[in-house]
This record gives structure tokens, C-alpha cells and sequence, in this order.
């Protein structure tokens, strides 16, 4: 069963999500909300059909279908150099669908090569629509490392526990729609 915390991530009125874990619990809450999300497992996957439905990219694939994991070291290298041929698509729903698109980095160390890899390649001239809002980083602590990590993008620490962040977020969310 999905925790609290996915339950709550997946009620959000979002174009589309990353998942960098394989555990499948974020499209299980959307599910057991009547969601039905669009739950791709490769970066260069096509989205025909697509209908506007949540996007959910799992990028190390999902238990469900084993020969989507990501698991070895040759896995994951073979990963990030298929994030530089993203599909089109699905760089429209993450960051071309608006100017002025942000992510929200949740739950995921700011040292994560494929993360850094995602965003290099989502804020790229091709993939930009002119103006990509800034990127949220919920973590406790940040250090040099990671803020140099992170300097040639428009990075705001929030230093949270990403649950309290959550469900902040998911008051106010609630108080907009009011």
C-alpha cells in the first residue's frame, strides 16, 4: 500500500512526474484514486494515444514489468545516455507544455547523476519553450558540493522534511481551489 506521503503527491493537479524509484507507489495511489495515469518505462518512449492524462515516467522502470529495471551500473549507463534522445513528447508535457514550467525535486539526493542528466537535458535550448520556472530542491541540508552541483540552474533550497513540505503544499493546493 501506498504511504500517506504518495497518496498525497499523487492528488496533485500535475502535468506529469519522474519517478527515479522502481516501487510503483505513486501510480498506485494515483490508481486507487481513479487516476488513471500514463505510466511510461523509457525515456525515448512514444506517447501515442496520449490524452492528457498524468504522466508518470518511472525512469528506472517499474517492478511490474521486469525487463524495465535499471538496475546494474551497465543499466544506468546505458539510462543516461538515452535520456539525451528524451522523446519529444514527453518533454512537451514535462517542460515545454507552459513557459514558466518548475519542478519540484522531492525525496532524491541532489548528487544524483541521472537526476542532473534529466535536468540538463529537459532545460536544454531544444526543450525549452524560452522561460523554465526554477527548480525546487526539498532537502534537509544541502552542502558546497551540491550547491555547485546545482549552480548553472535556477536552484531554491528548501530546507524541509519533505513530508511537512508535502502537506504545506497540499493545504494550500486545497485553499487555491476554494
Amino acid at each position: 500500500q501506498p504511504p500517506p506521503l504518495a497518496d498525497t503527491v499523487a492528488s496533485w493537479d500535475v502535468p506529469g512526474m519522474v519517478c527515479l524509484y522502481f516501487d510503483g507507489l505513486i501510480h498506485a495511489a494515483m490508481s486507487r484514486r481513479g487516476v488513471g495515469p500514463r505510466s511510461i518505462m523509457a525515456p525515448e518512449e512514444n506517447l501515442n494515444g496520449f490524452k492528457g492524462e498524468p504522466l508518470l515516467l518511472h525512469l528506472r522502470g517499474h517492478y511490474v514489468d521486469p525487463e524495465s529495471l535499471v538496475l546494474t551500473e551497465r543499466d544506468h549507463d546505458q539510462l543516461y545516455d538515452r535520456l539525451g534522445r528524451i522523446s519529444p513528447a514527453i518533454a512537451d508535457v514535462l517542460v515545454r507544455k507552459q513557459i514558466g514550467m518548475t519542478a519540484l525535486y522531492l525525496g532524491v539526493s541532489p548528487q544524483n547523476r541521472l537526476l542532473r542528466r534529466l535536468t540538463n537535458v529537459l532545460r536544454s535550448p531544444r526543450n525549452r519553450p524560452g522561460s523554465c520556472g526554477p527548480i525546487y530542491f526539498v532537502c534537509r541540508e544541502s552542502d558546497d558540493i551540491d550547491e555547485a552541483y546545482w549552480r548553472d540552474y535556477d536552484v531554491e533550497w528548501l530546507r524541509f522534511e519533505p513530508i511537512a513540505l508535502v502537506s504545506a503544499l497540499s493545504n494550500a493546493l486545497v485553499k487555491a481551489r476554494q
